[in-house]
């Protein structure tokens, strides 16, 4: 810690017999260094040496008198240091050396004065006791800052580039949730690391990678505070400062006095000191890392993925680091951050009560615009700028859909964060929209040579700087991966630019288009096709994919879910619970119910390749092109007439109600009993009657579940409040059994609250499929109630109604903490 004398000639004495009587303090190492003008060699210019030891000080002492006071040069000084002051840089302490108009000036007479008691040193009868009370003083101070956190580095490390309407400044504390760290064992999905403690028990030299907005940094900065907070000695140093393969020592000093106030030989000597690297890349000179195995004790290293592979993961200096892998958070994490962003408040951050059902529609807003980590990967980044956008930042000129701007928005803040100025944005994305195209038309292998020959074609054509291509290609825009091929940095990127090239060239590519729609079961053409809806406002393209969407199936009717109908899935009721009211908590509910997204997730399939039975094509068709229909009605429920958005809602529930006739016709399911039976039969599995009868029975249950799974799969497609009133005029006018729950479940779906008047409606529908004897659809009434009081609180005497309305014992909602 270095202490700075600002004093007057006149004064020099005192000073002298500060310094004297400071000695405990220098041999403490409470203060390693002093400074002040006499120290200044000869030849140096004095008043940049003065204000240069000003700025690099620790602890200004001001010795007050008439003459310092009078002094131009201490009037600068003290300027200086009150500047420093308020930047929370230093500590300054004035002190009453001789009587002095010291309470004119206004900065000074807000400081705490030595001595205390206000007596200038040269009034007191017994000098001394006037210096040991200075002592006492300055060396509280010293102590309050022994080897503490510097407050502009802390500002600097946890501020973060989101802006809320809700508060002035967010702080990383503010929104930060433990991220999805996995260690690289043998197992092959690793084992999740779910706490800072725990990574130090993967061991001492730790390694992370992940893409460029997974959070890397961020865990370097959250990891450096908790070191601080367990009084552990720390350092943070970024890849891209290791230049040097020689000379280390002084790249980490510097680091620490930028940090921290403190000795730094002191710190140096002390045990279990960690090492914080951040960004390690390419240009970063490893020999650095031989010298912090031998100065540190402990070691995490953060890498992008692409530097990793390329430059890491054989290098012979990381081989005894054990490696950590970050990815996309989980549903719960999303919940959590949710959560964080709602609670945040102008006067401070808390977690305020939850309204579950807000939750729900912004998560599933959300999870409209992530795709399940297809489009974009659940990383914190993405879902705080998603949040951030919709809270108040939406264009008011919406020449996109307001998905598509959220896009556009990330799109934007990665060019701009490459070096590409405003200027010469729209310039981008004319090159990068063309250069989607090129990469749809060359997709199986896209070079560097296809890279060179678009590049001389489209400057044929259109005007780039060169500056801007370096930019987009040095900012991971467009990158080469370890085997040479091009890409964009995400698939929601070169879906983005495609979509756009399709909406504004849609005529002349009309047939390509086509093409996509007649495949949409395909996972590339879906999204090609959602893509090019969020820029397009030609009601050609919509016309297509509904005509595709009633076409897909029309060989089954739509099922009406009467209990005529249903009658072949009675058996199965046997089997499912009349109850399924839990005893935990909402919060560990849907805890629960978030870990099977996660599971249901992983084990989806990418559908990337015809099916040999073209049914099995037609099924996937619809059901993928009632999620591009979903897209449409989110996205341009504003811009349509109400006819036209009735009628794009029956086409989705249409398409899912010809699937669920797969699971209600009786041949069919007998024909599928069989199939299994003759599987059994041949596996020469003993006692064939039970294993009929088990086979023939659950086959009817997995029916029911499948008729239930293409409900919510219809009512996730047009979840969206805005449209309640056309949800509720297509139900009323097809008036089937089918639509009544469809109708009552978007009733679920789409409210932050539940009211009364739905629990009216509910008692209305059960008492009428009672009366129908429509066991099937009650119970499934039934159930999907149950599963929305689980996930929800309802007060307690909606709750009873509800429970009356099912004609179930009642039971309260279980109080437990999660």
């Amino acid at each position: 810690m270095k202490l700075f004398y600002s004093y007057c000639s006149k004064d020099k004495a005192f000073r002298d017999e500060i310094s004297k009587h400071l000695a405990p303090i220098r041999e403490n190492k409470l203060v390693d260094d002093e400074w002040f003008d006499e120290k200044i060699l000869p030849g140096s210019r004095w008043d940049d040496e003065i204000k240069a030891h000003l700025k690099s000080s620790d602890i200004i002492l001001l010795l007050l008198s008439p003459d310092f006071l009078a002094s131009s040069s201490c009037k600068e000084e003290v300027d200086i240091a009150l500047g420093l002051l308020e930047e929370k840089r230093v500590r300054v302490i004035p002190i009453l050396v001789r009587p002095c108009a010291w309470k004119k000036h206004q900065e000074i007479k807000k400081l705490e004065i030595l001595p205390k008691n206000l007596t200038p040193v040269v009034c007191w009868d017994n000098q001394d006791t006037a210096f040991v009370k200075i002592l006492e003083g300055v060396e509280s101070v010293a102590r309050d800052m022994k080897l503490s956190l510097r407050e502009e580095f802390r500002t600097k490390v946890t501020e973060i580039e989101f802006i809320s309407q809700k508060k002035d400044r967010i702080e990383l504390d503010d929104v930060f949730v433990f991220p999805n760290i996995f260690h690289e064992t043998a197992d092959a999905h690793g084992a999740r690391v779910k706490s800072f403690a725990g990574l130090w028990d993967v061991g001492d030299f730790l390694i992370i990678k992940g893409d460029e907005t997974s959070g890397k940094t961020t865990i370097c900065r959250k990891l450096f505070f908790e070191c601080v907070s367990q009084e552990t000695p720390v350092v943070m140093i970024s890849g891209r400062e290791i230049t040097s393969s020689r000379h280390h020592e002084p790249l980490v000093e510097k680091k620490f006095n930028e940090q921290f106030r403190g000795n730094y030989e002191q710190w140096r000597n002390m045990e279990n000191k960690t090492l914080i690297v951040d960004d390690l890349n390419s240009s970063s000179k490893l020999e650095f890392l031989d010298f912090a195995k031998e100065h540190f004790d402990r070691i995490f290293i953060a890498a992008s993925e692409d530097e990793y592979l390329s430059y890491f993961k054989y290098e012979e200096r990381l081989a005894n680091h054990e490696l950590l892998t970050l990815r996309p958070f989980n549903h719960s994490q999303q919940e959590c951050l949710i959560r964080r962003w709602k609670s945040l408040e102008s006067s401070g951050s808390h977690l305020e009560p939850i309204n579950h059902g807000e939750i729900d529609q912004i998560e599933d807003r959300l999870n409209s615009i992530i795709h399940n980590n297809k489009i974009l990967p659940r990383y914190p980044f993405f879902i705080l700028s998603i949040l951030q956008t919709y809270e108040g930042f939406m264009p008011q000129d919406m020449r996109i859909t307001a998905y598509g701007h959220c896009y556009q928005a990330l799109i934007t803040a990665q060019l701009l964060k490459s070096g590409v100025q405003k200027d010469d944005v729209d310039s981008a994305f004319n090159f990068l929209t063309h250069l989607a195209y090129d990469m749809f038309n060359n997709k199986e292998n896209y070079s560097e040579a296809n890279f060179k020959e678009f590049m001389r074609k489209y400057k044929k054509r259109f005007v780039i700087k060169d500056s801007v291509v370096n930019r987009i290609r040095n900012g991971g825009i467009v990158s080469e991966d370890q085997y040479g091929k091009y890409h964009l940095s995400y698939p929601f990127v070169y879906y983005f630019f495609l979509g756009n090239f399709f909406a504004k060239n849609y005529h002349r590519n009309r047939s390509t288009v086509e093409q996509l729609a007649e495949k949409s079961y395909l996972r590339d053409n879906r999204y090609v096709l959602i893509f090019t809806i969020h820029h397009t406002h030609d009601d050609d393209l919509i016309e297509t994919i509904l005509l595709h969407t009633m076409t897909a199936m029309d060989r089954h009717s739509i099922a009406k879910l009467t209990s005529d109908e249903t009658k072949p899935l009675l058996s199965a009721l046997t089997e499912i619970p009349e109850k399924i009211i839990s005893q935990r908590s909402v919060e560990k509910e849907r805890e629960a119910e978030r870990i099977r997204k996660d599971k249901a997730e992983a084990a989806e399939r990418t559908y990337e390749k015809e099916h040999e039975i073209e049914e099995v094509n037609s099924l996937y068709k619809s059901l993928k092109n009632m999620e591009i229909l979903g897209q449409i009605l989110r996205n341009k429920y504003g811009s349509f007439p109400k006819d036209r958005l009735r009628e794009i809602v029956t086409t989705i529930a249409d398409a899912g109600l010809r699937i669920i006739t797969l699971f209600t016709d009786d041949d069919g399911m007998r024909a599928l009993e069989d199939y299994l039976m003759s599987k059994a039969r041949e596996s020469d599995v003993d006692n064939s009657a039970k294993i009929e009868e088990d086979l023939r029975r659950w086959t009817r249950v997995f029916c029911f579940l499948m008729m239930a799974t293409v409900i919510g799969r219809i009512v996730a497609s047009i979840r969206k409040p805005e449209l309640a009133e056309v949800v509720s005029d297509v139900c009323d006018n097809e008036n089937t059994p089918a639509y009544d729950l469809i109708d009552f479940f978007f009733v679920l779906a789409t409210a932050t609250e539940i009211r009364e008047s739905d629990a009216d409606k509910l008692r209305t529908l059960h008492k009428k499929f009672g009366e129908d004897k429509n066991e099937i659809a009650k119970r499934l009434l039934s159930i999907v109630t149950q599963d929305y009081l689980n996930k929800h609180n309802v007060p307690y005497k909606l709750r009873q109604k509800i429970f009356k309305a099912l004609k179930i014992r009642y039971q309260p909602n279980p109080q437990l903490k999660a």
